[in-house]
């Protein structure tokens, strides 16, 4: 009920199974620290004993795992401070809860400014890949966009960021992976992404970017089709 009404916060500062686990998943964001913290169904002792696989924390629930591979973490951090730094930051982007709007902050960044940059960033070259990230920076007020899941779900980028001191979410399409083809990973990413955005009233900036569904033998067995149809 409360990821309904209010920002709901998970920090994974140690190790978590079963349903303390779970409660840092149920979350609008959550982070966790590289090294020390692992988030799990259950641990390595139940994995050898049930399955026979002889594996470490790190290797079953690290940070490797949740945030890079499956996503159920969004960032990882590299220490405590960090962690508490980013939770910061996310919920300066947030009300307090639905009833109220996204808080707006002062700014110095004029909104008429004007990058000389945005003329060349994009190639006449199709084919050739240019930075997005750097795009996306340009456009929004300086300093303010705070990416969600950095290293998961790479086709594509979303940020929490500022238009003129107001909040607005950023997904675009990363055309240096893949050329920016929707793979169920990314699908997932900005779904979730969209979700959050609309529960807070958030308005979305999309930069669009793409050829479409990712294709070949790997997108068929993750199940491509049926992920970008559901969820993308």
């Amino acid at each position: 009920d409360l990821m309904d009404t209010v920002p709901v916060i998970g920090a994974v500062l140690g190790s978590a199974a079963g349903g303390p686990a779970a409660r840092a998943v149920l979350t609008h964001f959550s982070v966790m620290v590289k090294g020390t913290s692992h988030v799990f169904v259950a641990g390595p002792a139940i994995a050898e004993r049930v399955l026979g696989e002889d594996i470490d924390k790190e290797g079953l629930g690290g940070y490797k795992v949740a945030v890079d591979i499956a996503g159920t973490v969004d960032n990882a951090v590299d220490s405590e401070e960090d962690s508490f730094a980013q939770i910061r930051r996310f919920l300066s982007f947030m009300p307090q809860n639905v009833y109220e709007l996204p808080p707006e902050v002062a700014t110095d960044d004029p909104a008429d400014r004007s990058e000389e940059e945005l003329l060349s960033i994009v190639p006449r070259e199709r084919r050739r890949p240019y930075d997005m990230r750097r795009l996306v920076e340009l456009v929004i007020d300086k300093g303010s966009g705070f990416e969600v899941q950095p290293t998961f779900g790479r086709a594509v980028f979303t940020f929490l960021a500022r238009l003129a001191g107001r909040p607005v979410g950023v997904i675009a399409h990363n055309p240096a992976y893949y050329g920016g083809a929707v793979d169920p990973k990314s699908a997932r990413k900005q779904t979730r992404f969209i979700k959050l955005c609309d529960t807070f009233h958030i308005p979305i900036v999309f930069f669009v970017d793409t050829p479409g569904f990712l294709v070949g033998r790997k997108a068929e067995e993750e199940g491509t089709l049926a992920t970008d149809l559901h969820e993308g």
